[in-house]
């Protein structure tokens, strides 16, 4: 005889449920069952224990958001790939992080906190391996530097802000805006705007 669910277990398998194909993340489960992110935790682990719901990512990844599915369904193969964030699924604020620390050590490690593009390309490479893209790369820097953690010099060089080496409570990169690919459209009254934003703030 099936265990049957708790009101919240069931809350959690009709979200994952009625994303159908296109999946749903933690972050996402949290917001709409209002929630918090350790409860949600536990059920998933619950539930997937259960062999209701599993977690996959898009296109076979193994990095980027990871996104929950009924058991017995298939993921859309043709859901977008950014590693960071896409406009369903989220922003994996873990991984956005795991990155910037590793690039802020290799500059630590260079004579003077000074590294050429090219350099921290490599480095970036070196951990993105199997999903290398220059646009995400690009986010990364420019994450960076709206921290004022990276400066940029002549010739393609950075270097490391000597005043912002402290650890930081908040970083204006934490804000959804800066990684929204949804941002130029995105006005207050419109469709798309700050106060419909589906992101974690």
């Amino acid at each position: 005889m099936e265990i049957q669910l708790n009101e919240e277990q069931q809350k959690i398998y009709n979200l994952v449920l009625n994303s159908k194909k296109s999946g749903i993340t933690k972050a996402n489960l949290a917001k709409n069952a209002g929630l918090n992110t350790k409860e949600v935790e536990k059920i998933i682990k619950t539930l997937e224990n259960r062999d209701k719901i599993k977690s996959v990512r898009p296109n076979g990844r193994t990095t980027g958001v990871k996104l929950w599915i009924d058991f017995n369904q298939t993921l859309d193969s043709s859901l977008p790939t950014n590693v960071f964030r896409t406009a369903e699924q989220g922003v994996d604020d873990d991984l956005i992080e795991r990155i910037k620390q590793k690039l802020i050590y290799f500059m630590q490690q260079q004579f003077d906190g000074r590294a050429s593009l090219d350099e921290i390309r490599r480095v970036y490479k070196a951990q993105q391996s199997e999903h290398y893209d220059e646009m995400d790369f690009d986010r990364i820097i420019n994450l960076l530097q709206y921290d004022s953690i990276l400066i940029e010099e002549e010739n393609s060089f950075f270097k490391l802000n000597p005043f912002r080496q402290q650890k930081f409570q908040f970083y204006l990169s934490y804000l959804p805006c800066q990684t929204c690919p949804v941002f130029n459209q995105c006005k207050p009254g419109n469709t798309i705007s700050p106060e419909k934003c589906i992101f974690e703030w």
